[in-house]
């Protein structure tokens, strides 16, 4: 399994005009999706809610042909107790989350499941939405580069000029540069040495920002990581 699914994305399928492109996503990941149980109870209380009609008896066979028979992760202890971990963090930090989307972000943490959902702010305020976007552009490189060849081009609409047009090879290169640097902690080592931060002489490709800013900047990082390191 690689997906946590909201509900607010299984039931796209029951709208009057769904959205195409979830549509299109949950077919394409139907064998790597989850749920978990206050997914489940969410959708089906909602069908529960409905007057005798047309629509409720359409939704109950939606659900029990459907969304029934996706994979259930089980809320257990494991999962309680991040979930106590993750509250913790978050009122630390003087930050919330809805209820529900804490527990759903737990089960996500405790499992490596990427949440998907289509109201991502429910999530920002755990490390959810952080290593989602991280594990969605890893999914993304891998499958480039299994489908493309080294010479293949393609184009970095940031970069200025003719430095945009790059190839496969290029990009791979950047980026095993890239983590050298920054999960390799090469920049924070050259810091100490001389001061000097950034890609090199006139070209330190950094964020603009004051001593100020920079100084605020690194206060939260170090607390982030702080909180992150509490057991």
């Amino acid at each position: 399994m690689t997906y946590l699914v909201d509900a607010n994305v299984l039931s796209e399928a029951t709208k009057p005009a769904p959205n195409s492109k979830a549509i299109e996503w949950l077919r394409h990941n139907e064998r790597a999706i989850a749920v978990d149980p206050r997914i489940l109870c969410e959708i089906r209380f909602g069908i529960h809610l409905l007057p005798a009609g047309k629509r409720r008896p359409r939704l109950e066979t939606w659900f029990d042909g459907g969304v029934a028979r996706i994979v259930c992760v089980p809320w257990d202890a494991l999962t309680g107790l991040r979930w106590a971990k993750l509250l913790a963090e978050l009122r630390k930090s003087g930050e919330s989350m809805p209820i529900k989307d804490s527990l759903i972000a737990a089960t996500a943490l405790v499992h490596g499941l990427i949440v998907a959902t289509r109201n991502r702010a429910d999530f920002e305020e755990s490390r959810v939405e952080i290593v989602d976007r991280y594990r969605r552009m890893w999914a993304h490189s891998d499958a480039t580069i299994a489908a493309l060849a080294l010479d293949a081009t393609g184009h970095v609409p940031w970069w200025p000029g003719e430095h945009g047009e790059v190839t496969l090879h290029r990009i791979l290169a950047h980026m095993i540069a890239e983590t050298s640097r920054h999960a390799g902690h090469a920049d924070i080592v050259r810091e100490l040495i001389d001061g000097a931060a950034g890609l090199r002489d006139g070209n330190d490709n950094m964020a603009p920002g004051d001593q100020a800013w920079w100084e605020n900047y690194r206060s939260r990082l170090e607390r982030v990581a702080q909180q992150a390191g509490q057991g």
